[in-house]
């Protein structure tokens, strides 16, 4: 329990202060702030993600999560706009999450704890990861990330009860939910 500690206190006090940012100018205004189809969001609109590309990527899941939190904070602070808090603490908690998965993904290959610990640390204190936590328009990037990562252990997981477990049909759920997320990531 100290390891997986570890590792949520050292991302939330690097990457914490950037939940005090705001929206860039560089493609958050497009991506989110005056994007027509989450301000207002409603089911509909964020439907529309699902079947065409909008501001030339096709990123469903990402505009999914975007319409989430403009509906969150429609709630939190109405007729204010998305609020770049909000936007901000979902990229730490995805990062965080991600590194996390980093921590379980190496417990399992090497099967010891500080040594995964440092290496999730590595991962998630990197400097690469800056633009994609500290930028709301990186959550597509942490969440390809996080699906990704969730595929690759969900696999090892069926990998290791084909070994164990005799019956096929529970051996089949993770593996094709494995897919299921790596299809998403995608």
């Amino acid at each position: 329990l100290l390891q997986p500690l570890l590792i949520v206190l050292a991302v939330a006090l690097v990457f914490g202060q950037t939940v005090g940012f705001e929206f860039v100018a560089w493609d958050d205004g497009e991506n989110i702030t005056k994007n027509p189809y989450l301000n207002p969001v409603s089911l509909r609109s964020v439907s529309r993600f699902w079947v065409e590309p909008y501001f030339f990527i096709y990123v469903p899941v990402t505009y999914t999560v975007w319409g989430l939190l403009a509906w969150i904070s429609e709630l939190l602070q109405p007729g204010g706009g998305p609020m770049p808090a909000l936007f901000h603490l979902s990229n730490v908690l995805v990062h965080t999450v991600n590194a996390l998965l980093v921590y379980r993904l190496l417990v399992f290959f090497m099967g010891r704890g500080w040594a995964a610990c440092a290496g999730a640390l590595l991962f998630a204190l990197h400097p690469l990861q800056v633009e994609n936590v500290a930028w709301v328009s990186g959550m597509m990037h942490l969440l390809a990330g996080s699906l990704s990562l969730t595929s690759l252990w969900l696999y090892l997981l069926h990998a290791r009860r084909a070994q164990a477990v005799a019956s096929l049909r529970s051996r089949r759920v993770p593996y094709w939910a494995a897919l299921g997320l790596f299809l998403l990531a995608l």
